[in-house]
């Protein structure tokens, strides 16, 4: 899921329908504005700083670029068929390069300059079974959440050769890695063993902060703009908001129970609203002004 730059759209990996366009200008009233049909399961979707381009991580699919110019009528631009199963991706700062997560292949670095034809630049072949990524801002290092392998940090600043720096395995079955801004420290959704936070601040030799073991399975971490507060994807429990203003011991704010699997969220800019992927429900639309009593 990706949320457009003026908070008016909502773009969405919807899995076997592919890409799905929501109109969410009126929050409590989101319509759909357009669908892409993918040939794969849309698990991931990132947007160009323009507007005008999705690039969508479609399982045996790979990668997809669709034109979003005409919301109301997307259509494809090129593919790039990875050799594994696309889960998650990012776009580099300048919008020529793709991270690419390939289940049972690693960390795949895709060529988009070309977006009609882009092409592999380097790989790395993670231990476990590659599924959601982070970048580092200045591009030097891939955060790999490699699922039963835990969390692993790459460094990328070879982008032909990528290689491992370090490695650091949870409890769990790792989801998802959130980096704080100043890039010292990763909120990671560890399943049933739920939000992990890890020092990073020296790459070579991760480690432990903190834990809070939610209800739940956690599947995603969003973090407040002053880095505060966590909201996780807590899947059937729903969004769990803790606080982590001391990130040694957590503790709960709040919780919103929705009614489907959250395993995706976003936090608007302003901390006022989460966006939920709440599995068969779709997109749900959260007030969290006040964390403490989250309201739909």
């Amino acid at each position: 899921m990706s949320i457009s730059s003026d908070g008016q759209t909502a773009y969405l990996a919807d899995g076997s329908n592919g890409l799905v366009i929501v109109n969410i200008s009126t929050p409590t009233t989101p319509s759909l504005t357009g669908t892409y049909d993918t040939a794969g399961n849309s698990s991931a979707v990132s947007i160009s700083g323009d507007g005008q381009t999705a690039y969508l991580a479609d399982g045996t699919s790979g990668l997809v670029i669709v034109d979003i110019s005409t919301p109301g009528t997307p259509s494809l631009i090129g593919s790039y068929n990875s050799a594994g199963n696309s889960y998650d991706l990012r776009l580099s700062n300048d919008e020529q390069t793709v991270y690419l997560t390939d289940w049972g292949s690693g960390l795949a670095l895709v060529d988009i300059s070309t977006p009609g034809t882009p092409s592999l630049i380097g790989s790395y072949d993670s231990d476990g079974s590659a599924y959601k990524v982070s970048i580092s801002s200045d591009e030097q290092t891939a955060y790999l959440v490699d699922y039963t392998n835990g969390f692993a940090l790459v460094d990328i600043s070879t982008p032909g050769s990528p290689s491992l720096i370090s490695h650091y395995d949870t409890a769990a079955d790792t989801y998802s890695p959130t980096i704080s801004s100043d890039g010292q420290t990763a909120y990671l959704a560890d399943d049933t063993n739920g939000l992990i936070i890890v020092d990073i601040s020296t790459p070579e030799t991760p480690s432990l902060i903190g834990s809070y073991d939610t209800a739940g399975d956690a599947r995603d971490v969003g973090i407040s703009s002053d880095g505060q507060t966590a909201y996780v994807a807590d899947y059937a429990t729903g969004l769990v908001i803790l606080d982590i203003s001391n990130p040694a011991a957590p503790s709960l704010i709040g919780t919103y129970n929705s009614s489907g699997q959250v395993f995706n969220v976003i936090i608007s800019s302003d901390d006022q609203t989460a966006y939920l992927a709440d599995g068969s429900q779709g997109l749900v639309i959260v007030d969290i002004s006040n964390p403490a009593s989250p309201s739909l």
